[in-house]
């Protein structure tokens, strides 16, 4: 189970994490209790369900872009797609307008043609200078890290569908896509358990980072034996088992990553003061 909150990053590395996750486990629920976007939501989407609490949100796969000029400062790839459509309805309307109000008000004197050449000119007056500001380079490669995300969500499986509402139809980053709109188009979305309504609340007990994503050094949480025993009071051997490595039934993580071209690293890489937990994987500090 992963409980994920986060307010997006980098594409690559969510598609790896998601990837890694369903090659080590035979079963991925992704926990979404409170802001999870962006690279959060691509690598939800990997997982074999998402449970969604009553604060839970996903948002569009936007990817986050470096801004121009600013220093650790990143925009949604969304901005300039969003630019270039107001853009597109702006010059649109204006000719629109011009063509039609040069006409009605010449009284029949000046021919469709050349009012269509005088709106013609109106408009590139009024909209050049707005789109000379527009960088092509920058344009091109934020709609490479769009077509980057919505190739990704392909090959976790997602459905040409559910990518194309989650690249088009929400135009900000922040848009909140909640449990009963998600489900509209993502089969895998389902609302918490009653043991994960429960390990939410243990959980918030501790951090409200939980629901929204802390903007500082980060959380790491470790539950008591009580907290996690109580979180899940509900699940059976079954459904315990599907949570554990694959590792579990007998063939090792290392075989298991063997088998897909990687090597798992050895306990030596992580140094002497590192121990081994149960599975055999070293554990945290």
């Amino acid at each position: 189970m992963l409980v994920l909150t986060t307010s997006g990053g980098d594409a690559d590395a969510a598609y790896l994490m998601a990837r890694f996750l369903r090659r080590v486990y035979r079963h991925v629920t992704v926990c979404v209790f409170g802001y999870c976007k962006s690279a959060g939501t691509l690598l939800a989407l990997g997982g074999n369900e998402i449970a969604m609490g009553i604060r839970g949100e996903l948002g569009p796969l936007d990817v986050q872009v470096s801004e121009k000029d600013e220093l650790g400062r990143f925009g949604s790839g969304l901005e300039i797609v969003t630019s270039l459509n107001v853009l597109t309805e702006t010059a649109f309307a204006s000719f629109e307008h011009y063509l039609v109000t040069t006409v009605q008000r010449s009284g029949g004197q000046i021919s469709t043609k050349t009012a269509a050449e005088i709106a013609t000119s109106l408009t590139v007056g009024l909209v050049a200078p707005i789109s000379a500001q527009i960088d092509p380079i920058r344009l091109g490669r934020e709609q490479r890290a769009m077509e980057i995300a919505s190739a990704y969500a392909e090959r976790l499986g997602i459905s040409a569908q559910a990518i194309a509402r989650l690249t088009t139809d929400y135009p900000d980053h922040g848009f909140v896509i909640d449990l009963t709109e998600a489900g509209e188009f993502l089969s895998h979305v389902r609302a918490l358990r009653a043991g994960e309504r429960e390990l939410e609340v243990a959980v918030a007990r501790h951090t409200r980072g939980i629901y929204v994503p802390d903007q500082g050094q980060g959380t790491v949480i470790c539950l008591t034996g009580s907290d996690a025993a109580s979180a899940h009071p509900n699940l059976n051997a079954e459904e315990r088992d599907r949570g554990l490595p694959r590792d579990s039934e007998g063939d090792s993580a290392e075989a298991a990553s063997e088998d897909e071209g990687i090597r798992s690293p050895s306990d030596e890489a992580y140094g002497a003061t590192r121990t081994s937990d149960s599975r055999g994987a070293p554990a945290p500090h």
